[in-house]
């Protein structure tokens, strides 16, 4: 989830799935998405050619049974994602088959007006109609606003990821 402090837009807010003719508005948000976070964080930064790497990962989301690709658009453009997946983890674990909320944004100029929150229910929705009861999803540890809207839907810290270089 990307932060909140841009205007909110007038306008109504359609949430449906995504489909191909989507993919170079959702790439363009995707790149604003990722210049946020490497603005916060160099190890986030995208190589080059990244935005191709990510409209064919988005294109397999999109054609994928387990998966779900969530577009928002006001007034015909294109305002914001969303990225779930079905996945299972380990069989050493008793709760094995997750959603996964891969990405989650919304343009700058569109932030603070319930978009995020109405891709929440778009996906939340999807994955308990294919029987998944278990969500979870990651945060960049320097996007505090995302993190706090999270937390606001009911998430909790569960896993920490730490790194480093050598």
């Amino acid at each position: 989830m990307t932060p909140a402090g841009g205007s909110a837009m007038t306008g109504e807010v359609r949430i449906r799935e995504a489909e191909r003719r989507d993919l170079e508005a959702l790439a363009a948000l995707w790149l604003e998405f990722m210049e946020f976070h490497a603005s916060r964080d160099a190890d986030l930064a995208v190589c080059d050619g990244a935005e191709g790497h990510w409209k064919k990962w988005a294109a397999g989301k999109m054609e994928s049974r387990d998966s779900v690709v969530a577009a928002a658009e006001r007034n015909g453009r294109t305002v914001g994602y969303a990225v779930a997946t079905i996945k299972e983890r380990s069989p050493v674990f008793k709760r094995r088959r997750y959603g996964e909320i891969m990405e989650t944004a919304v343009t700058a100029d569109a932030r603070g007006g319930g978009i995020g929150s109405r891709l929440y229910d778009f996906v939340m929705s999807w994955l308990k109609r294919k029987d998944v009861d278990w969500a979870w999803l990651e945060v960049a540890a320097k996007n505090e606003t995302a993190g706090e809207f999270w937390e606001r839907k009911g998430f909790r810290p569960f896993l920490e990821t730490h790194q480093r270089d050598i």
